[in-house]
């Protein structure tokens, strides 16, 4: 099935699940712009894509929920969507080892990065040509900005990520993911590990 057009499918279904499921107008349009929000973030319409997107979304049980009626109103057409595997990862299974999470600090530290821009920055950012002793990593948000980031945390962590290619998320939801670990996780994790080092 090739992807709908951006705004009447996504329009036609949201006034279907707001006249069938009895939803408000106002739900109804959520629910649209959840499929259309997948739509545009997944890589490709297969099960693993939409896992990946799913294991990067905090409030999951919301997008599979719109993904759901999604592909009942889809089925009344003839038409055929996949589906992620029934349950996500769940959130409480989220987790960073200690020396990587050490390598994540680190680079934090000395290439002045925060958690929100580790989360959004993608391999495909990651300049390994050495200069200097470092790896640099472009800013996608602001072209033509830079950051310095040691090579060896950086070495460290794509073997712990295993990134499938070149889209995948620096920081991952988990090792081999498609989707980024979502911001509250990694931050959580980050600032307990930051916090029983500052305790030795």
């Amino acid at each position: 099935m090739g992807r709908p057009k951006k705004n009447d499918a996504f329009t036609a279904f949201g006034e279907w699940v707001e006249q069938e499921h009895l939803m408000t107008r106002s739900s109804a349009c959520n629910y649209a712009s959840k499929v259309r929000r997948m739509f545009q973030q997944l890589r490709a319409l297969d099960p693993q894509s939409l896992d990946d997107f799913l294991a990067g979304e905090v409030y999951s049980s919301t997008f599979r929920s719109a993904w759901k009626r999604f592909s009942e109103y889809c089925a009344l057409q003839g038409q055929i969507v996949p589906m992620p595997t029934p349950a996500s990862k769940p959130k409480s299974e989220y987790a960073i080892p200690e020396p990587i999470c050490d390598d994540y600090l680190e680079i934090l530290s000395s290439g002045g990065l925060t958690v929100k821009l580790l989360g959004r920055i993608r391999w495909e950012h990651v300049l390994k040509e050495v200069r200097r002793g470092a790896w640099e990593i472009e800013d996608e948000m602001e072209p033509g900005t830079y950051f310095r980031v040691p090579i060896r945390p950086m070495e460290r962590i794509e073997l712990w990520a295993k990134p499938p290619d070149a889209m995948s998320p620096l920081l991952p939801a988990y090792p081999g993911a498609g989707g980024p670990m979502p911001l509250t996780v990694s931050r959580r994790i980050l600032a307990s590990r930051r916090r029983s080092r500052s305790l030795h």
